[in-house]
């Protein structure tokens, strides 16, 4: 099953009211209630990827401390994600 088929509808009014939210509140929503679906470490920079209330959320990290905060809803920036998966997992499917 592909991926793509496994994913919710959004969820406007969380996303819009995620929006609105200061960067501690994100940070605590995020801690609390995102699920973490990748994490990349690049250098001295950490990302991750959450699906939280129906939309998605990347965070980046240096030393720890939040420095940007993106939610999404379903695009370009979920799509390409999921075919870069879908390429590695092909690639390193056992």
């Amino acid at each position: 099953m592909k991926m793509r088929q496994i994913l919710p509808e959004l969820n406007l009014s969380s996303f819009l009211e995620f929006s609105k939210m200061n960067e501690a509140e994100q940070v605590q929503l995020l801690r609390e209630k995102g699920i973490v679906i990748d994490e990349e470490r690049e250098n001295d920079q950490l990302t991750r990827l959450y699906y939280v209330n129906g939309f998605f959320v990347e965070e980046t990290l240096r030393d720890n401390k939040t420095i940007e905060i993106l939610p999404f809803r379903r695009g370009y920036k979920i799509d390409s994600y999921l075919e870069v998966k879908e390429v590695l997992a092909s690639k390193f499917s056992y």
